[in-house]
Parts: structure tokens; C-alpha cells; sequence
């Protein structure tokens, strides 16, 4: 079985990095330090990569999916191209 990749990832202040909830609904991910999860996320009636930001709903309590095709810069998550307010930590396998 394969193992989810583990990310330590900082949003930094006034990004506009935003994610979807369970429900699908879009919320901006407050500035701060995450865990995240690369893992599919499903968007209308396809599977999308993403990461599941552990906490990033500050107002429900819960995670955000964060579909990485929606933003440029992350297309070749974990690399990060040009300036994006988004900044990896740490990789943990």
C-alpha cells in the first residue's frame, strides 16, 4: 500500500491560496504553518491532485483541498515555480 505524501508547508500573510471543504465549499487558507497531504480529491467528475491542508478551515475546524492544477505555480508541487505565497517546509515519506 502506498503511503501519502506528508508535507510541513507556511502559507505566508496576504496569500490567496484557497481550498475546497468536504463540502465543496471554496474557503481562503489563513496565513500560517500546516501539515499537508498529497492526495486525489474529487472536483466535479474527475479525480484532481491536491493537498489536503490539515486545519486550514480556521472557521469550520476542518481541512482544506487545495486542487494543485488550479494555480500555476503549482502544477510540479513539491516543486514551487516563481513567487508564490506558499513555502514547503519539510517532505516526510
Amino acid at each position: 500500500m502506498n503511503k501519502a505524501r506528508r508535507y510541513m508547508i507556511v502559507v505566508r500573510d496576504g496569500a490567496a491560496i484557497a481550498g475546497y471543504t468536504s463540502k465543496r465549499e471554496r474557503k481562503r487558507i489563513m496565513p500560517g504553518e500546516y501539515v499537508a497531504i498529497e492526495e486525489p480529491f474529487e472536483h466535479g467528475n474527475e479525480r484532481r491532485r491536491s493537498l489536503r491542508v490539515q486545519g486550514g478551515d480556521m472557521q469550520g475546524q476542518g481541512d482544506l483541498n487545495v486542487v494543485l492544477t488550479e494555480y500555476d505555480q503549482l502544477e510540479d508541487f513539491p516543486e514551487i515555480l516563481g513567487q508564490f505565497p506558499m513555502k514547503l517546509l519539510a517532505i516526510e515519506e
